[in-house]
């Protein structure tokens, strides 16, 4: 039962009418914008199509997709977002904490 403390992460949660951000994911905060665009995208592309669609969409990069991820500016920060009903939403958080599994975190 150790309590972890991460500085700065990015942070990546699923979001649906369900579920108000599960955790998917927690990345270095030095990645790149770039970076982050292209791993949310792949988790968005593996969650909701058949795996022999998979290396299609791959070398078509997002033009094959019906929902593309859009970078957007919340209360000053950059996030990126893909999808409807779930989504996928990425973002810089500091002070991470994980305790018993379960995460809190400062925007």
């Amino acid at each position: 039962m150790s309590k972890n403390i991460i500085k700065r992460a990015w942070l990546i949660t699923l979001v649906s009418y369900k579920n108000k951000g599960k955790v998917v994911s927690v990345l270095k905060y030095q990645k790149s914008g770039n970076q982050i665009f292209e791993y949310v995208t792949q988790l968005y592309v593996n969650s909701i199509y058949p795996s022999d669609n998979i290396a299609f969409l791959k070398n078509r990069g997002t033009d094959g997709l019906v929902n593309k991820p859009r970078l957007r500016i919340i209360k000053g920060q950059p996030v990126i977002t893909i999808g409807h009903e779930p989504y996928f939403f990425a973002r810089q958080v500091k002070n991470l904490r994980v305790y018993n599994e379960k995460f809190a975190w400062d925007e």
